[in-house]
This record gives C-alpha cells, structure tokens and sequence, in this order.
C-alpha cells in the first residue's frame, strides 16, 4: 500500500513540475483562443478622447478575465502585407484593447498633416498583434484605415530607442507614421520604432495598391494554434503519460 502510494506522490508532484514548466503554452493556448472567441465591432462615429492607460505588459491573468463588453469599438484597422499583419485599431491606449489590437497615442492628431503614433504589445506569438514588425523591411507598404479612410505609408526607418527616448512621438515637418512596440516579448527598456511616410495616393485607390492579408487569416491563426498550443499540449500530455507509466512499472 506505501508502495502505491509513493508511486501516486512521485506522478503527483511529476504532473506539478511538468505543469509549471508548460506555464508559456498555457498562456499562448488562452490567449489564441480568446482572439478567436472575442467579436470586436466598429465605430461608426469616434469615441469621445479620454486618458491614456499605463502600458503593462499582459499577463495570462490579463486575458482570462477579459471579456468583449470591455473592449471598445475599434476605429480602423492596420494592414502590412509584407509581414501579413491585419491589427484593429483602437482610438486611444486602454489596457483592454490593447489585448486585441494597436491603439493611437495622440488620437486627435491630423493624419494629413501629423506624426501619428500608433503603440502595440509585442507577445511570444508572433502572429499576434506586434510581434511580427522586426521582419518589417525598408520600403514595405503599410496601410491605416482610420474611420472609413485610407492612408498608405512607406517604410523609410526601423530603429531602437530606449523607451524614454520621446522624440519619436513629437510631430515632424511632414505627415507620418510612427509605430511603436517593446522590442521583445518581455519587460525590457528597448523599443522598436518603425516610422513611414505618407504616400500621395488617391484614397479610393490605395485598397489596390495594398491587398489585405486576411485572405488567409484562417490558415494563419490555424497555424498558429498548432504551432503554438495544439503540439506544445500533445507534447506535453505524452511526457505526462509516458512518465506516469515508467514510474508505475518500474518504481
């Protein structure tokens, strides 16, 4: 019977270890599904300017308890096919949109005339909101849509600064963009800067200049999903059983 029972402990605190470490899959897997599961709808007038939130880094904690009647509606979306990135857009910086999308800093400033800075988080999901901006090149094409009109920008710096460098978000002498993210998925002093200029396009043209990705956001997040969550958990259920059995035949 101790026998047993020393069998029992020993898979018992196995699973525990085995459960701590496979803490990052747990989180990717909440996370996943929650951008799945979560329906962001679209203004159709803009929301009234309140303060800006302190951006925090979210935790698992952070996704898990967030709910759609939280997050607002979003104001456009941003669109890099070079990277095929489709992020909402979110009128301000509140720590509950920023869980789905990319939110403006200065949302009162003039896309026609101003540095309009536009702040996303940086997860281990590549995928996923920022992560994919460091494998933005020079000259890649991105495209805001703000409100029903379309803006294009083209690439012309990527760069690190620290994160209390605030030149980058004070407006220039001509119209750009500014999109800012940590510059890996963790608490760091670094930020990724990518800024772009405002092309001359005729707006109604710009949606064939730049075709949206989301063509193939089905196969993205399943992809994704396996990648980050379906293959990580099989791995990690097979570990458990394997052991489970080595110990119970062989202990």
């Amino acid at each position: 019977m101790n026998k047993k029972r020393d069998k029992c402990l020993i898979i018992f605190l196995m699973i525990i270890g085995v459960l701590l470490v496979s803490f990052p899959v747990i989180k990717h897997t909440v996370t996943l599904v929650k951008f799945q599961t979560t329906s962001l709808s679209y203004a159709k007038q803009l929301p009234e300017v309140t303060p800006n939130d302190a951006i925090v880094l979210p935790t698992l904690t952070d996704y898990w308890q967030s709910s759609a009647d939280e997050v607002g509606e979003a104001v456009g979306q941003i669109i890099i096919p070079d990277i095929e990135l489709e992020v909402p857009l979110f009128y301000g910086l509140k720590q509950e949109e920023l869980l789905y999308g990319a939110g403006l800093m200065y949302p009162q400033r003039n896309f026609e005339t101003d540095n309009i800075v536009i702040v996303g988080h940086h997860l281990t999901i590549a995928n996923v909101l920022f992560g994919k901006l460091q494998e933005l090149k020079q000259d890649s094409l991105i495209m805001v849509e703000f409100m029903g009109e379309n803006f294009l920008y083209r690439v012309k710096m990527k760069h690190l600064v620290s994160e209390k460098e605030l030149a980058v978000l004070e407006n220039q002498s001509e119209p750009q963009l500014t999109l800012i993210t940590c510059d890996k998925p963790e608490r760091t002093e670094q930020r990724l800067v990518v800024v772009g200029e405002l092309l001359e396009e005729e707006k109604d043209d710009i949606r064939h200049v730049v075709q949206s990705p989301m063509n193939k956001s089905t196969y993205q997040y399943t992809d994704t999903f396996i990648r980050y969550s379906v293959l990580p958990l099989v791995i990690i259920l097979s570990t458990i059983l394997m052991f489970s059995w080595l110990i119970w035949r062989y202990i």
